[in-house]
């Protein structure tokens, strides 16, 4: 499998460059998931994996990081 050059001008920071790493990781891990012939319900949770990280690349989630650093600077109080 080639290797993923994280350097490419669409990745901004560290945060972004770790999303892909980890949803490369999920995908990998159902590839062999696959391999192994272990079950459809294994490769689903690869797969939801690699789809939460993707997702709080593009935005359409936030992840618990992102969260705790936006509270962390506001006093939220009734």
């Amino acid at each position: 499998m080639a290797a993923i050059d994280f350097e490419m001008n669409f990745v901004r920071d560290e945060r972004e460059a770790d999303l892909l790493r980890r949803a490369v990781k999920h995908l990998r891990d159902a590839q062999e998931t696959i391999r192994l012939n272990v079950g459809i319900d294994f490769v689903s949770i690869d797969l939801r994996g690699a789809l939460e990280c993707l997702s709080e690349l593009t935005g359409e989630s936030v992840g618990e990081d992102v969260l705790n650093e936006i509270f962390s600077k506001f006093c939220v109080g009734k």
